[in-house]
């Protein structure tokens, strides 16, 4: 504890303690990097961080009294908390907090979130099982999981997690890459996460793999879920988690749609205080998140840049296993399994400085990482990008055609032989009489060309992906030029 403190703030140990430690209940306090008040023990070999006023801080209060015979009542544990709050801010210390995966130079630290605290850092080449000596502030909470893996360190077999794949070669590399980034990534300004949408008909197990990518990445008791009303409540699941796993999806609204992708690039959500007229607060959003359904319901082209799009492929009655087989199973190939997703990140990190991207997509970070897998693994250059850059072409192509106006301005489209250019308004009437027998009377099909030209600039990157170059020109009098480069039909 001391090498943290003086690490994270420079200042005499010993002038810190007791300007913020409570000699009651042996406290540092401080704020984090939010602005919100935690306090932990100097004692601890690992420091692990309570939020004032949360259920372990208050937890942990009302033992300490216990113990020296006195029961707490709830007037005096709430002017205990505010006293910790106000030391909290009097002193101005802060630090990092992190949930599940910290920063640290040159890697990554994860919290096994087992009773001993331990820790294992991944730096280049390296990992490392920490039973003390973490530089590192962890929080934790009721539904945290513990990573049970054993206290000796080795370089895993990998090859033990392909029985649990069912899908194609390419996607169980996209797979692995995406557990292993995602592990890998601590939740700083600059960090992206892919999200990770499972599909396949009934019977491929899409909650079964929701569930076993949890148990390596951010295990915990709540497990899938099911998808939030509002964008408050997946802020605040992302604060609590590393990854989030969301079940039997049907349809997505656009206002959820533009919070996950908030919550793949990193952002925050306002709202108002409770009992406030005027103030509002800040709520970051920004995690790693899985998805599933049966039905399609990525509709949204910018959403779909940000998506990886999995199939799962039916699993035979021959190779059905019930749930405590599988279990069984795993229980004997975790360990072997999480410590070779852990030596890979290790490689990766080892060789990630000097990568150059062949075939960058709009999560650019994740290209990289690819790029780096086939480094580690020997692949030629491009071979894992280009199955990343094929599954974003499919993926968009799927968000067209779950869209009304997207379908049919593709289609439209891929008949022109040389460019159409017209104004919005000549757009519109030929786009409508040729979708007529589609289109009926569907609210979804815009009402004039405004809307139309609306709906349709959030399509053009999904387009151009098909092949389909989309113009707006500004001037006197308003053009839109389509031009297809695929005419002879390779992309679509």
């Amino acid at each position: 504890m001391q090498n943290l403190i003086s690490s994270i703030y420079s200042q005499d140990l010993e002038r810190l303690e007791n300007s913020t430690t409570n000699k009651k209940l042996n406290l540092i306090t401080f704020r984090s990097q939010d602005g919100v008040e935690f306090a932990v023990r100097p004692d601890t070999s690992n420091p692990t961080g309570d939020r004032i006023g949360g259920v372990f801080s208050n937890s942990n209060i009302r033992r300490k009294y216990a113990e020296s015979g006195h029961r707490l009542k709830s007037k005096e544990l709430d002017d205990i908390n505010e006293d910790l709050k106000s030391a909290a801010h009097a002193h101005g210390f802060t630090a990092s907090v992190w949930y599940r995966v910290a920063q640290i130079p040159n890697g990554i630290e994860i919290d096994l979130g087992d009773e001993r605290h331990r820790r294992i850092a991944v730096t280049p080449g390296r990992v490392e099982m920490l039973n003390s000596g973490s530089q590192s502030v962890f929080v934790r909470n009721p539904h945290m999981g513990g990573i049970s893996v054993p206290e000796d360190v080795s370089s895993g077999d990998l090859s033990k997690f392909d029985k649990y794949l069912n899908m194609t070669p390419e996607s169980k590399i996209l797979i692995l890459a995406w557990l292993t980034f995602s592990m890998a990534q601590p939740k700083v300004e600059n960090s992206k996460f892919p999200i990770l949408v499972l599909s396949g008909s009934q019977g491929t197990g899409k909650t079964v793999m929701s569930k076993l990518l949890l148990k390596f990445a951010d295990p915990g008791s709540i497990g899938v879920r099911t998808f939030p009303s509002n964008q408050k409540e997946l802020a605040i699941a992302c604060q609590s988690s590393h990854v989030l796993a969301y079940d039997n999806l049907r349809f997505l609204s656009p206002v959820m749609a533009d919070a996950l992708c908030i919550a793949a690039t990193g952002g925050s959500i306002t709202v108002r205080q409770l009992y406030t007229d005027a103030e509002v607060m800040a709520i970051r959003l920004h995690g790693a998140v899985i998805l599933n359904g049966l039905h399609p319901f990525i509709n949204q082209s910018d959403l779909a840049q940000r998506c990886l799009t999995i199939e799962l492929l039916p699993i035979s009655k021959a190779m059905r296993q019930t749930d405590a087989e599988l279990q069984g199973q795993l229980h004997q190939d975790y360990p072997d399994i999480y410590f070779g997703l852990l030596d890979l990140i290790a490689k990766v990190f080892a060789v990630l400085p000097d990568i150059k991207v062949k075939e960058a997509e709009r999560m650019a970070e994740f290209s990289k990482w690819l790029a780096a897998m086939e480094v580690v693994q020997g692949v030629p250059e491009g071979t894992y990008q280009k199955y990343y850059s094929d599954q974003i072409v499919n993926g968009q192509l799927d968000a067209l055609q779950d869209n009304l106006l997207g379908s049919e301005i593709l289609a439209f489209a891929k008949l022109q032989e040389r460019p159409w250019i017209g104004t919005p308004t000549k757009l519109y009437e030929d786009l409508s009489a040729f979708a007529v027998t589609r289109i009926g009377r569907s609210r979804e099909w815009p009402d004039n060309a405004i809307a139309m030209s609306k709906r349709l600039m959030p399509l053009v990157a999904s387009l151009e992906a098909q092949g389909i170059g989309i113009q707006f020109k500004r001037g006197k009098r308003r053009q839109i030029i389509i031009t297809n480069d695929d005419i002879d039909g390779d992309l679509y």
